[in-house]
């Protein structure tokens, strides 16, 4: 059987790999940016710093990684903690499933080969939560194994480098900018040459009006040749914004705080209210205690605040003259821009609780309340009422 041809070798015909790589790593090593994962590198700093990475900016990361380490400082470590601990470190980078797949790669490796990190980009690639993107990063930039990553930045500049016309970069295929990722690594310094193209990507080769002037692959690249970089890639279709009203109550009683345990919809749906944009947070924050909300009504016809205060005295079998907005704050989950009303109530006796509610009997229990959660708590503890 005839070998399957390579489908790198067309779109990196006439490019000098060799003077291509020299003008990247010169270029990287003035201009890379200063980051603590590169700093005093590590195989678990960088592993979590990508997971991290994963649709979250380098500035949100950053003090976050800190406090990740400085509570997490190894594996073992990691491992060995409880899921809502890792949840709750977790707290504010969202895309909660990356947190819950990252603790439970943490205990696979503890379990297998005394600990050991995976030593090849495949041993990676089998853990949870570790795709080709971040099994490529953590072998070549701590393994110094020559394996590419592309990510969405890489993939621009590599689109931009390879391609001269929009239709190019359209019919170009995933596995054949893949292919070429890997070709191009710098077999000395693979660890150098990925971090110089997340770089490039974040920096002068950047989705809106790139500067080609600073570009040190501005002499090698096609779409500049062209005159295309503002064509390649296309723009993303991003999703419709979907403005919505919600609240939270913050309910306390001899027992604690009112709150819904993992695995409860915390949701009040009036029927009267109509029709929602979403019934509830879903699955966003599994794991988590949350606050009693009400579903999330498209901000246009959602009910006010006197009504959501009605209902949830009703829901409690309190006083409503108990029962006090404090206040709201916005928020952002995917494609929806939240009004969040925080609605608090507090009697001297238990209350009567839905079926589904449980008071948390202990101050220390309210750690795993989700990012949302925990912000209307810190807004109703701030309120005079």
């Amino acid at each position: 059987m005839a070998p399957r041809p390579d489908p790198s070798q067309d779109l990196l015909q006439g490019l000098d790999r060799g003077s291509l790589r020299r003008d990247l790593l010169s270029w990287y090593r003035v201009q890379g940016r200063t980051l603590p994962w590169r700093d005093d590198p590590s195989v678990y700093g960088t592993w979590i710093s990508e997971i991290m990475l994963q649709q979250t900016t380098v500035a949100a990361v950053i003090p976050r990684w800190r406090e990740f380490l400085a509570r997490f400082p190894d594996v073992a470590a990691l491992a060995a903690a409880d899921e809502s601990q890792v949840l709750d470190a977790w707290r504010g980078l969202g895309y909660y499933r990356r947190a819950r797949q990252l603790h439970r790669a943490a205990r696979e490796i503890m379990a297998s080969d005394d600990g050991r990190f995976p030593a090849t980009a495949a041993g990676w690639r089998a853990l949870p939560g570790v795709g080709d993107y971040t099994a490529g990063a953590v072998a070549s930039i701590s393994l110094g194994l020559p394996e590419a990553a592309v990510d969405t930045n890489v993939d621009r500049v590599l689109r931009r480098l390879l391609c001269e016309r929009a239709e190019d970069s359209a019919a170009l295929k995933p596995a054949a900018l893949r292919a070429a990722a890997a070709a191009l690594v710098d077999p000395a310094d693979p660890g150098a040459w990925t971090q110089a193209l997340m770089d490039l990507g974040a920096g002068p080769c950047r989705v809106e009006d790139p500067d080609c002037g600073r570009c040190p692959l501005a002499a090698h690249c096609r779409a500049r040749a062209a005159g295309n970089t503002a064509l390649i890639p296309p723009r993303a279709v991003r999703p419709d914004v979907v403005p919505v009203v919600l609240s939270l109550l913050v309910a306390r009683d001899p027992r604690g705080l009112v709150a819904m345990p993992p695995g409860r919809e915390p949701v009040l749906r009036p029927a009267a209210w109509g029709g929602q944009a979403r019934s509830s947070y879903g699955g966003l924050y599994r794991g988590y205690w949350r606050l009693p909300a009400t579903g999330w009504y498209p901000a246009a016809s959602a009910p006010g605040t006197a009504a959501m205060v009605r209902a949830w005295a009703d829901w409690l079998g309190a006083d409503p003259a108990a029962v006090h907005p404090v206040g709201s704050f916005r928020s952002a989950v995917t494609c929806y821009r939240q009004e969040v009303r925080v609605i608090t109530a507090a009697q001297d006796a238990p209350w009567r609780l839905s079926q589904d509610a449980e008071p948390i009997p202990h101050p220390d229990a309210v750690r795993p309340l989700a990012q949302p959660d925990r912000r209307a708590l810190e807004l109703a503890e701030k309120s005079p009422i």
